[in-house]
């Protein structure tokens, strides 16, 4: 389970790389193996003298089950100036998870619902956390969708 990244940022006089798995690396094209199977948020930040920008991915393989999944679930408005919902439709999990991290991996909301059949909506505020890139995650504990959010 080994991966090879490749830094596409021009510029950049600093790169940092948070493998998501808590290995972290700051060479500009690392290759990382990855001691477990999964799906892991990566994070690539960059600086140069006029400030940083922050990338994120998810890795890992993916399953026809995960993609049907995320198919039927919606994270709108996006871009949003804080507050936005995350939609599922025909979606039948006895358990949810809904979190929604930063840039950095830090969870900043985790929400799980139970008996979940059919449809749901639920609404979530980032008025209070700062501008940038957020993935959402959700997990009915047999498939995962990963979605990005952006704080305006």
């Amino acid at each position: 389970f080994t991966f090879q990244f490749t830094n596409t940022a021009s510029n950049a006089t600093t790169v940092s790389w948070d493998f998501g798995d808590g290995n972290t690396s700051t060479d500009p094209n690392p290759t990382h193996t990855y001691q477990f199977t999964g799906s892991f948020q990566v994070t690539q930040i960059v600086t140069n003298a006029c400030g940083s920008d922050t990338l994120i991915q998810v890795v890992g393989p993916t399953s026809i089950g995960d993609e049907l999944f995320g198919n039927a679930i919606r994270v709108y408005p996006n871009p949003t100036e804080g507050q936005f919902w995350i939609e599922g439709l025909d979606i039948q999990a006895e358990e949810l998870t809904l979190e929604v991290s930063d840039a950095r991996g830090r969870t900043v909301f985790k929400q799980v619902e139970t008996k979940v059949f059919g449809g749901f909506k639920y609404a979530f505020d980032l008025t209070r956390h700062a501008e940038g890139v957020y993935l959402v995650k959700i997990s009915d504990g047999e498939r995962t969708a990963y979605k990005r959010i952006v704080r305006e």
